[in-house]
């Protein structure tokens, strides 16, 4: 593949994809109104922006791509499926972050829905979303045991508030909570994934979330949460911890019993993922490199923390990233000609 051809590949699957999420954050936004009128109540707008950001993003980098495995792109119910997700995803986040609910009112309105009594519009919406959510799985059993795994995996985060955290701990609580909840979302397809693309779908989940805090540093900051690029004391540690979980989902994608065609779309939305959490240590090793080593995070200014993606050369590097990435992936597939 000619470097001009695979560059252009890449600039048309980026359009493709932003295009694709527009169209589908309308759709998100549509939809919930629909559910809104429907239960005579409504999402605050903190909430209602995440889950169709979070959802507008998912169907085209995450569903299509490991849908694109089977030949196919997600359907109607299953966006429906992804989208109550997200919506109880952002509740529950507000039911948790901002102390609206105990511990004991969160396992409740998760495991005995039948049983709580909703007093708030917020709380009603949740059970709205979660109950449609649980009737439209399959495996029942093995759903069960991953919406504890990820309840137990949201409790815990709230370690990350503490200053004498490990670095270890933080390591374990980033791994889990990303995995946990991206694997989830996979119970609400309607093709069943073999153990391999189970594995990915966690995998990616936990890429998610060290993503999430290589670009959320400074949020994370305000919030007085330690992540691994906050709490390191060398760019180069986040930079290895990144690396490790980019090398174990790419092994498991190369693992799955699909032509390398069809992995293809997966590798690709991927690698994009990789891109940016690439251009966030190239920002921090920056700093690294400017204060003669890693200064305390909290005294940099916002500007310094932040990734503008509407900066060209902050396109262009990604761009290249993606690039390489590609090249090195596509010459180890035996059956490239």
């Amino acid at each position: 593949m000619s470097r001009i051809y695979c560059i252009y590949i890449i600039i048309i699957s980026t359009f493709s994809i932003l295009w694709k999420r527009r169209k589908e954050a309308k759709w998100a936004e549509t939809t919930i109104s629909k559910i809104e009128q429907q239960l005579g109540g409504s999402l605050s707008d903190s909430a209602k922006s995440r889950a169709i950001v979070s959802y507008s993003g998912f169907i085209p980098m995450v569903t299509d791509p490991f849908l694109n495995l089977h030949n196919r792109y997600t359907n109607n119910a299953e966006k429906e499926r992804i989208l109550l997700y997200f919506i109880c995803s952002s509740l529950f986040d507000d039911f948790s972050d901002l102390d609206q609910l105990t511990n004991e009112e969160l396992y409740n309105i998760s495991f005995h829905p039948e049983k709580y009594s909703a007093t708030q519009q917020e709380e009603k919406l949740f059970l709205y979303a979660h109950q449609k959510l649980k009737a439209a799985v399959q495996d029942q059993s093995e759903y069960d045991k991953a919406t504890k795994r990820l309840f137990t995996a949201q409790l815990n985060s709230v370690q990350q508030k503490n200053p004498a955290i490990s670095i270890q701990e933080i390591k374990e609580i980033t791994l889990e909570k990303g995995g946990t909840a991206t694997f989830l979302c996979h119970f609400y397809l309607d093709e069943k994934a073999n153990d391999i693309e189970q594995q990915c779908w966690f995998l990616l989940g936990s890429v998610f979330q060290v993503l999430d805090d290589l670009m959320d540093v400074h949020q994370d900051l305000q919030e007085g949460s330690y992540t691994m690029p906050i709490k390191m004391k060398y760019a180069s540690e986040s930079e290895q911890f990144f690396t490790d979980q980019i090398q174990r989902l790419q092994s498991a994608i190369d693992q799955l019993p699909f032509h390398w065609r069809n992995k293809f779309t997966l590798m690709m939305s991927a690698m994009a993922m990789y891109s940016l959490g690439k251009l966030a240590l190239y920002q921090l090793k920056k700093l690294e490199i400017t204060n003669t080593g890693m200064p305390d995070l909290k005294q940099v200014p916002r500007k310094y923390l932040i990734i503008d993606m509407e900066k060209p050369m902050n396109i262009w590097r990604c761009i290249k990233y993606i690039y390489k990435d590609m090249n090195i992936w596509l010459k180890n597939q035996k059956s490239f000609t």
